[in-house]
């Protein structure tokens, strides 16, 4: 339990809305807390505004290949297609559905909104079929090498409107990543109309960013950077 306050302190604690708290109701990519009142899963779901319990969200931090100390690694940026916050960039992410672990959310949303896949991780679409035991994995703790997509912040998302109604309620869970295989580009799919790999030292100089993207890449980077070497050894 310590370890997990660790991960809710300091700057973890305002950065979902680096990931798509948008898409957590449509599986779009926005930090608009208020866009999901009028969004729905899939296009076609129920709002996921004024809940009558909590929501579990995903967001993905996804390097281009393992990151490594000393080096300035790639992580993966989607650009909103659709209001609010058109044109913003941020990192992939939605709402993890019944039966899905977290590792295949991850999954299937990189897929869904930029055509990656991950590292070792199943195929989405199967991957959330079958029964699950997963592993305990202290979240405030450090890293090592992603051979797999692994939790690494948790993070409360509480908002109440104008009358003290709790209009979302989320825990959301933060998952770093590595692409399956560095060599691919990204193809902007879902509703958005971009998707790129951006250098974590530049993300701090992007005026289109969506807010604490920067801190929450340079908080994944720093658990998860191994020795120095050739990065390519993490591809599959």
């Amino acid at each position: 339990m310590q370890a997990l306050r660790g991960a809710l302190r300091g700057p973890l604690r305002r950065c979902w809305g680096a990931t798509s708290l948008g898409s957590l109701g449509s599986r779009g990519t926005s930090s608009s807390l208020d866009a999901s009142a009028a969004s729905t899963s899939g296009g076609n779901g129920p709002s996921r505004a004024y809940p009558k319990e909590p929501r579990v969200g995903v967001g993905v931090v996804v390097f281009r290949a393992q990151p490594l100390q000393g080096q300035d690694p790639e992580v993966l940026l989607v650009r909103r297609a659709k209001e609010p916050d058109r044109g913003m960039w941020c990192f992939p992410g939605g709402s993890l559905e019944l039966g899905e672990t977290l590792a295949a959310c991850a999954a299937r949303e990189v897929e869904e909104e930029a055509g990656l896949r991950l590292q070792g991780a199943a195929a989405p679409e199967v991957a959330g079929t079958h029964a699950v035991a997963g592993d305990v994995v202290v979240i405030g703790g450090g890293g090592g090498l992603l051979s797999r997509p692994t939790p690494f912040a948790a993070v409360d998302v509480l908002r109440r409107d104008a009358d003290g109604a709790i209009r979302f309620h989320y825990a959301v869970i933060e998952v770093a990543a590595v692409c399956a295989d560095s060599s691919l580009e990204p193809v902007p799919g879902d509703d958005a109309d971009g998707a790129q790999w951006v250098r974590i030292s530049t993300l701090r100089g992007m005026q289109d960013l969506t807010v604490k993207c920067d801190e929450m890449a340079e908080e994944a980077a720093r658990r998860f950077a191994a020795p120095g070497g050739d990065g390519d050894t993490a591809r599959e």
